[in-house]
């Protein structure tokens, strides 16, 4: 499966691409987060690729809490959120 070898900014930019041509699948957008989520990914996402994920799955409506649990965590753990402008 190609999605497991995503890295974090092809995550980002494939879910907020999908969701922002409002073509969300929610099968694609549930695989990609379980990737990053299986991976550990999520702890080496950049802000950007964060704020783009959780805006995709937000404008998406594809609601996947634990993602959204994990991302925001992982902006808490390595104290990303002083970068967000």
């Amino acid at each position: 499966n190609l999605l497991w070898t995503f890295k974090p900014q092809e995550i980002a930019n494939t879910l907020w691409a999908y969701a922002k041509s409002r073509c969300a699948e929610s099968s694609l957008f549930k695989a990609l987060g379980d990737a990053a989520l299986q991976h550990n990914l999520l702890w080496t996402f950049k802000p950007q690729e964060i704020a783009n994920t959780l805006w995709a799955y937000a404008k998406s409506r594809c609601a996947e809490s634990s993602l959204f649990k994990a991302l925001g965590d992982a902006a808490l753990q390595h104290n990303l959120l002083w970068t967000f402008k």
